[in-house]
């Protein structure tokens, strides 16, 4: 089960830390080759602050899971 922790908090901290601004504003036209709004737009900046707000969340899991795993349950 300690394993399996280590991996999905792993896991998870890493998908948040994707979607993160930094990370995620200069491969979103990638992702979403379909997206019409320009990078200086209000939707395109709304769009990438709700996806940072979501990477957020799953770090806090990752977090918890790695935390989970790294402690001595005897």
């Amino acid at each position: 089960m300690r394993e399996w922790l280590w991996v999905l908090g792993a896991v998870y901290v890493l998908m948040g830390i994707r979607l993160q601004p930094f990370l995620n504003a200069s491969q979103f036209s990638r992702v979403l080759s379909g997206w019409q709004a320009p990078p200086a737009s209000v939707e395109f900046k709304a769009v990438v602050d709700w996806m940072a707000t979501f990477g957020g969340d799953l770090i806090a899991i990752g977090a918890v899971a790695l935390a989970a795993a790294s402690t001595d349950v005897s």
